[in-house]
């Protein structure tokens, strides 16, 4: 050997935590999930446009089917809901209100949704809706 070469012991492989290795498994299958996700949200997202392009055109018809579509593959749109609900009170039969009603129950209107909806309610829907203060 040279004198001026010395030898060093090699450098063991550096081995992570097994929490670590839980963790990044945990965050690379949720990413493959939101990109498994990505073409039904961007298709609803397509269908609410639709649906509230419809609505401003007062074309009630095309508007209830487009935003059913958008419930239908997100359930939790309160967006879509909402459009949903001012399609059926807006459209002339009477007995859709019903379906306005139930895709309004259990979600939170706030002043402005609730002025737009009402505005389109029969009144005597407006009665079974309670005004929280907060």
């Amino acid at each position: 050997m040279n004198e001026h070469q010395t030898t060093h012991q090699a450098l063991q492989p550096h081995k992570y935590p097994v929490f670590i290795k839980i963790i990044g498994a945990v965050v690379i299958g949720l990413f493959l999930y939101s990109l498994y996700l990505v073409p039904l949200y961007f298709t609803a997202s397509k269908n609410l446009k639709k649906g509230e392009n419809f609505l401003n055109q007062r074309n009630y018809t095309k508007a209830i089917i487009s935003l059913e579509k958008v419930v239908e593959q997100v359930p939790s749109s309160k967006e879509a809901k909402i459009l949903l609900a001012i399609a059926y009170f807006s459209n002339s039969d009477t007995e859709d209100d019903q379906n306005g009603i139930y895709h309004l129950q259990d979600i939170t209107l706030y002043e402005s949704d609730w002025n737009k909806v009402s505005a389109v309610m029969p009144e005597e829907y407006q009665e079974l809706f309670n005004t929280i203060n907060e």
